[in-house]
């Protein structure tokens, strides 16, 4: 699975490009067995507003792109950081280094695409 910090524009009736999607601050790549530690806590935020054209995706798409605007990733940090204590010690870094890129990725931009390929 890819996260992919979108890199945004103002121009009006923008529609970003794949280069666009792939370009801007470090991408992230985790793996399946780390990915599925994740899809519990996606699983949690869903159903969430398209952050690119406000359509309603009422699950997570792990076979496709996913574009999760700020809002809902603060949702999801709320979810993980809320159970991080309970999990553990191995899963708990996972989820730590995780947090540290969201937050990192979300200073530089408003959307983070992510594309899974399952």
């Amino acid at each position: 699975m890819d996260f992919n910090p979108l890199k945004m524009s103002c121009e009006p009736d923008w529609n970003p490009m794949w280069e666009e999607r792939h370009c801007y601050c470090s991408p992230l790549r985790i793996y399946k067995q780390d990915y599925e530690l994740l899809l519990g806590c996606f699983n949690k935020i869903y159903p969430v507003k398209d952050a690119f054209d406000g359509t309603l995706e009422p699950v997570f798409d792990v076979c496709f792109c996913n574009w999760i605007g700020k809002r809902d990733w603060y949702r999801l940090i709320d979810e993980i950081e809320r159970d991080l204590n309970s999990v553990s010690n191995g899963k708990r870094g996972l989820f730590t280094d995780f947090l540290a890129w969201v937050k990192r990725a979300l200073k530089h931009t408003s959307v983070i695409i992510v594309e899974g390929n399952l």
